[in-house]
C-alpha cells in the first residue's frame, strides 16, 4: 500500500489533512472572538434581563439595536412575536416594551422646563396634565429651574416620572 507524503510538514496524508483542519479552526476562533466582540449589546437598564431571557432566544441583540420604535411600535412588535409563539406574561410584554422603547426607541426631542407650556410638558413627558400644571405654577412662582432634581422636588409632581425623563430636560 502506498502511502502519501505531504511535503510541506512531512507527514502522511491523513495526518496532514488532520493537521490543516486543526489550522483551519484555529484560525477561524482567532477571527471569531473580534467578531463576536464586536455584535452590538443590549444597554442596561431596567428590564433587560426580561429581554435577554425572551427574546435573546431567537433573536441576537441586533434585532434590536437597529430598531427605532417608540413604545406603540414595540407593542406591536410584541403582538407580532406572540402571534408567532413567544410566551410570556403580560407583564413580561409590558416590561420588554418599555425598555425597548426607553433604552433603544427613538430619540426623543428634549424639552426646555423653563419655556415649555403645561401642554407641552405634559406631552414630552408623558405627564398628567395636573403634574404638568404644577411645574408650570412653581416655576411661576419660584423661578426657573436648573437641575431635573428641582423640578422632581415640586409638589404634586411624580419624582420618579422626572428622573425617568432627566436627559430629555433642558433649562
Amino acid at each position: 500500500m502506498d502511502r502519501a507524503v505531504c511535503p510541506l510538514f512531512n507527514i502522511e496524508s491523513r495526518d496532514a489533512t488532520m493537521r490543516n483542519m486543526k489550522i483551519a479552526l484555529l484560525l477561524a476562533s482567532a477571527f471569531a472572538i473580534p467578531l463576536a466582540l464586536a455584535q452590538p449589546k443590549l444597554p442596561d437598564g431596567e428590564g433587560k434581563e426580561v429581554v435577554e431571557r425572551l427574546c435573546l432566544k431567537c433573536h441576537g441583540p441586533e434585532n434590536f439595536v437597529n430598531k427605532k420604535y417608540t413604545k406603540d411600535g414595540w407593542d406591536e412588535v410584541i403582538y407580532s412575536m406572540q402571534s408567532r409563539g413567544l410566551t410570556g406574561t403580560d407583564q413580561e410584554f409590558e416590561t420588554i416594551a418599555r425598555y425597548c422603547a426607553r433604552y433603544l426607541g427613538k430619540s426623543e426631542t428634549k424639552v426646555n422646563v423653563n419655556r415649555a407650556t403645561a401642554k407641552e410638558l405634559e406631552s414630552a413627558l408623558r405627564l398628567p396634565s395636573d403634574q404638568a400644571e404644577a411645574i408650570v405654577r412653581y416655576r411661576g412662582e419660584k423661578g426657573e429651574f436648573h437641575a431635573w432634581q428641582e423640578v422632581a422636588k415640586v409638589p404634586g409632581v411624580d419624582s420618579q416620572k422626572i428622573e425617568e425623563n432627566k436627559d430629555r430636560l433642558t433649562f
